[in-house]
């Protein structure tokens, strides 16, 4: 676990609790440390299968976009009672611009008990223009 100072939040390290794979044009592939998407354009699926049940409290999510314009949804959704309930968590959109916002980082509360898996769907244009989502980063905590 990593600690935040800033936050006295606890981050697992999500390669030790769960297996983590993205999805990409109908290809599941497994997360290369420090990778979180997939550089091709179109929609990505990031799924978090934890290897036991946990209690998540937290989570954060970084994108960037440092090349065009656009919005750029995700949705998060949460796997509870070792798959018996799916439930949304999030759906939010960022707009980036490469003369303005370049980065987004949010963080969500959940507080969450029996969670087996963490869904995260990346749309990186809503308009339909091809673009590649870039994932900087997720973290979960569960405390």
């Amino acid at each position: 676990m990593a600690f935040d100072d800033e936050e006295h939040i606890e981050w697992l390290d999500l390669d030790d609790v769960a297996e983590v794979t993205i999805v990409s044009r109908g290809r599941r592939m497994p997360r290369s440390s420090g990778i979180w998407s997939i550089d091709a354009p179109g929609e990505q699926l990031i799924e978090i299968r934890f290897h036991e049940p946990m209690y998540v409290s937290h989570l954060r999510l970084i994108s960037s976009e440092i090349e065009q314009e656009r919005t750029q949804e995700i949705t998060v959704w949460a796997s509870l009672n070792r798959g018996e309930q799916h439930r949304e968590l999030l759906r939010q959109r960022f707009n980036f611009s490469p003369n303005g916002a370049t980065e987004e980082i949010e963080e969500y509360a959940a507080r969450l008990e029996d969670v087996s898996a963490i869904q995260l769907r990346v749309v990186p244009s809503i308009d339909g223009r091809r673009a590649v989502a870039r994932v900087g980063g997720v973290w979960v905590a569960s405390i």
